[in-house]
């Protein structure tokens, strides 16, 4: 979302109106600045994100989960609950778990991953005339 929007609106609704926190870089700042609440919240969202992707490795079985954008920002607070949920969602021996990993592409890493896996099944071959 351009120009600052809220982000996040579930995190931002259950900090309420704490100390001028209007979008989820305030919250991932406090956060690393050791705020409780704030740590808290991203431990929770970590929680909820990690049991909707654990449903997800069920079915699609993946490798790794690549976390960006805003909340990625803040790393290990939000990473480690994810991993937990998912230990505990992913059916299996424990082993079939996927890495979970802060993404590094930034803004429109997506669109080069897909455009990256279309080039790969097509397989477009560089040429020289």
């Amino acid at each position: 979302m351009p120009g600052g929007d809220r982000r996040g609106p579930a995190i931002l609704e259950k900090l309420g109106d704490a100390g001028g926190i209007t979008k989820i870089s305030d919250v991932v700042v406090r956060a690393m600045a050791n705020d409780g609440d704030c740590i808290r919240a991203l431990a929770e969202a970590g929680r909820h994100i990690g049991l909707a992707a654990g449903n997800l490795c069920n079915l699609f079985d993946p490798e790794r989960i690549v976390v960006g954008g805003d909340l990625a920002r803040a790393g290990e607070l939000l990473l480690g609950p994810i991993r937990v949920a998912m230990e505990q969602t992913v059916v299996g021996d424990g082993t079939v778990v996927p890495d979970v990993v802060q993404g590094q592409l930034g803004i429109g890493a997506a669109a080069r991953g897909a455009a990256v896996r279309v080039i790969d099944e097509m397989n477009v071959r560089e040429t020289t005339l």
